[in-house]
Order: structure tokens, then sequence, then C-alpha cells
């Protein structure tokens, strides 16, 4: 039997061998593939991020800017400033600490909590200071904005409105028979109640007056959550799914097919995607308006859904007992990207001085804004419709920046020069 005697370095023998025949770069770029299907698989399904109360129910989020607050039942208000890869707690002033909402008023972020009432935070949740004059009901489970009005549901004693970002608050009651407020919506100028046994509420006048909206649903509901997609509202009720109205909620009508848990607590849209999140089902998402759903629940662990996010990239969800959850919107979603010119918005100046603004023809959802390395340094959610929304990068360094704009249907990048 003849056999060739390996040399005493054998280890270097071998790795010629198999780099003069290919095998290393054969391996190398199996295993490129491998890290990056591995990176895929990661982004394809829910990760849970580092939220330091993981064991808290997380009641709310409110999204501004680049920021994320979310709300606990326990803990008050943590915020992450690098898409919920990190939290902080942001709680300074805050004397209840059960939020039940969150929400942006301009500069402003306004928390209602479980008997403290509101506080307010002008400064990116560094201080929180009580903001009750003229709010006897300090069980606050709901806020929203409309314009430069602000709402507050309160749980007992109907809804509250202040005039000037929550310093004072009057209220609005006139129709509203049932007082237990669970959530609030804005849908262009009307203002939607959902009560807790009475069904849905609405007012066209800012609170002057409210009427029943209940045309289409049975008697007798609890909504837990209201969400507006410009015209069309989206209510999740306990125990029986999911309602839509399609004309300014003068009639409803059920949406569950594919809804396999009818106890929806949450609700997120972004473009034309509505994600809807239940007690014990975990997310569904829905991308032609409620006609069906499908459970996207891939890596989540806790199904448990109390609250849900969505800012240009990533769906956040709360749950019960282990904390936040975020995973991709593009991998779920299918919104497709684009570079084009006139597509029914425009931005001017540009070149800019660091402020620069945005108007559309149409509608826009959301509007992020990068450095040319890549990294979010403003991100606006909540976008005025038909009017001009002004982006304030004078704190960043001069320079171009590439402005993404989504709709309902895509994302276009536009590119801009700060100098």
């Amino acid at each position: 039997m003849n056999c060739k005697t390996l040399p005493e370095n054998k280890e270097q023998t071998i790795i010629n061998y198999k780099f003069k025949n290919g095998g290393f770069m054969k391996n190398f770029t199996f295993l490129l593939i491998a890290l990056i299907s591995l990176i895929n698989l990661v982004n394809a399904q829910w990760q849970q991020t580092n939220f330091p109360a993981g064991n808290d129910v997380v009641n709310c989020f409110a999204i501004s800017n680049s920021s994320i607050y979310a709300g606990t039942k326990t803990n008050g208000v943590f915020l992450s400033n690098d898409n919920g890869t990190s939290w902080s707690a942001v709680s300074t002033g805050l004397t209840n600490m059960n939020v039940k909402a969150l929400i942006v008023s301009g500069t402003t972020i306004l928390a209602g909590t479980d008997g403290g009432g509101v506080f307010k935070s002008a400064n990116n949740g560094a201080s929180w200071s009580a903001s009750n004059s003229g709010l006897p009901y300090t069980y606050i489970w709901a806020l929203a904005v409309s314009d430069t009005t602000v709402f507050a549901g309160a749980y007992g004693g109907g809804v509250f409105k202040s005039v000037n970002n929550g310093t004072s608050w009057t209220a609005v009651n006139s129709g509203l028979t049932i007082n237990d407020v669970r959530t609030l919506a804005v849908s262009v100028t009307t203002v939607f109640a959902g009560t807790d046994g009475g069904g849905i509420y609405r007012t066209v006048n800012n609170g002057t007056n409210w009427t029943t909206a209940n045309s289409g649903l049975p008697g007798g509901y609890t909504f837990w959550t209201l969400a507006a997609n410009n015209t069309v509202i989206f209510a999740g009720s306990s125990d029986y799914g999911m309602f839509k109205s399609t004309n300014n909620g003068a009639s409803w009508s059920a949406i569950n097919t594919g809804l396999t848990n009818s106890n929806v607590k949450s609700l997120a849209i972004s473009g034309t995607a509505v994600f809807a999140g239940t007690d014990g089902g975990g997310v569904f998402l829905s991308t032609n308006s409620g006609s069906n759903w499908s459970p996207v629940n891939n890596g989540l662990i806790d199904t448990y859904i109390s609250s849900l996010a969505a800012d240009a990239t990533y769906i956040y969800a709360g749950t019960g007992s282990s904390g936040v959850w975020k995973r991709q919107l593009s991998e779920i979603t299918g919104i497709s990207e684009t570079n084009n010119d006139n597509l029914g918005f425009s931005i001017y100046p540009n070149p800019a001085n660091g402020k620069f603004t945005i108007i559309s023809s149409g509608s826009i959802n959301s509007v992020v804004v990068y450095n040319v390395l890549g990294e979010k340094i403003y991100a606006i959610s909540y976008f005025k419709q038909q009017k001009p929304n002004e982006i304030d990068l004078s704190h960043s360094p001069k320079g171009i920046y590439f402005v993404k704009i989504y709709d309902s249907v895509k994302i276009y990048t536009e590119k801009i020069v700060i100098q």
C-alpha cells in the first residue's frame, strides 16, 4: 500500500491544499450566505428589546421624532432613542407610575395616569409636572390631539379638553351619557371616544356636543382601542373583535375574517398596514383595510399585547409580562421604495438653512430623515395633510440628508442639502 507522508506542518499543508482547490473560497461563500440568511431570519421575526421593566405591563407608546416613549403599569415612563435597542427611565416628577396614555403635542409630551391625572414634560421626559387644573377626575385612560387641541378621556369622568397643551382643562361632556372613556382617536376633524359598555361617541365640533355612533354595533360593547387612517376608522372591542367605519362613524361593519382572537386591545397603522394586538393571540396584520387578517407572531413568545406603535421602520409591541418587542415593517408589509419627483408633495427650500417644509396634496403617513451614514436623525409620525409641515435640522451638521416620505403604498426618497 502506497501512502504519502504528510510533512511536519500537516495543518499548513491542508490549508494550502484547500486554498489551491478553492475550498476556502467555497467555505467562505457558504458562511457569508449563511450569515446573510441568519440576519434576514432575525429581521423576519419579532425581537425582544432590552426593556428594563420586562415583567411590567407596557400600557402605551408615543413616538416623537426619533424618540420612543413607553408607559408602564408600575414603573412610569421609559425612553429609547435608538429604535428600542436601549431604554432609560424618564419618570422624574411623575408621582403616579401607572401610565395609561401618552401623546405628543408639539414639543410637549403628555402622560395620562391611573389616579394621578395628567403630567406633562417639555424636555423630552427628563422631568414631569402635574397638569390638572380644571381636571377633577384623575383616572386618565386616553389622550388624543386634534390640531392644537388635546383631549383627555377620564374613566368615570368623560372627556376634557385643553387648548394650551394641558395647562388647563375644560369638561366637554354634552351628549356623552357614558363617562367611562377607555380610548380616543381623531379622524381629520372628528374626535371619537370608545367607552366601557356604551359603544362609541363622536364629536365634530371639538367636544361642544357628542352623539352616539353605534349604527352596526351591537349595544353594550366595550371598546379598548380606536385608530384612524385618514377617513377610515378602526375600532377594537372586548370579545367581539374588529369593526371599521368608512363614513365618519355613521355606520360600522365587523371585519373579523382571519382574526382568531376577538379581544383586541391595541391598534397601530402604517400606510395600508393595520396591526391589531390581542389579549392572548398576539399580533394580526391586515393589508386590505381589515377585509382579512393574518397572524404575524414569528418569534413572539408573549402573545398578550397591551399596546402597539409604528414608526417608519419598525412596529413595536408592548406586552403583559415581557417588555417591548419590535419587528421590521418592510419584511411584513411589503411596502416598496422608490426615488421619484413630483409625487404629490414638495420640499422647499432646497438647499435649506436648517429648516425646510414639506407639503402634500395627497396622504403622507410619516417622514424620516437620514444622514449620509444611514443614521436616522429625525422622524415625524403625525403629519398634517395638505398643510405645511416644517422639519427642523438646524442643530444638525451642514451637508446632504435623505428624506424618506411614507404614503399609503410606497416610500419615496428625496435628497435635501443643509447649508
